[in-house]
C-alpha cells in the first residue's frame, strides 16, 4: 500500500521512509532545491539519477538507485517537462 504522508519537517518525513520519489521539471530539480536538507548521500543520488533522467513521451520518467545507509534505501526521480504542449 502506498502511503503518502505530510509533516512538518523533512527529518520527520524521511523517519522510516523505504522510498523517496521526487518529481518535477528537470530544470527546477536541477536548480538543487528538491535535495536541499537531505542527508548529502541522498543529494548526490538525486544529482547522479537527473544527469540520466530525461522526460518522456507521456511527461515523465523514472531512474532508480539503491542509497547504502541512508533512510530512505531507494530514491526515484521522475522527470517532467520544462514546457507542456497544450
Amino acid at each position: 500500500m502506498i502511503e503518502l504522508r505530510f509533516t512538518p519537517t523533512l527529518t520527520e518525513t524521511l523517519d522510516g521512509a523505504r522510498h523517496l520519489v521526487v518529481v518535477g521539471r528537470k530544470s527546477d530539480l536541477k536548480d538543487g532545491w528538491a535535495a536541499r536538507g537531505l542527508p548529502e548521500q541522498i543529494q548526490r543520488a538525486i544529482s547522479r539519477l537527473l544527469e540520466d533522467a530525461s522526460p518522456g513521451s507521456a511527461s515523465s520518467a523514472t531512474a532508480t538507485t539503491l542509497v547504502d545507509g541512508e533512510a530512505p534505501a531507494r530514491v526515484s526521480v521522475a522527470v517532467l517537462h520544462d514546457k507542456v504542449s497544450r
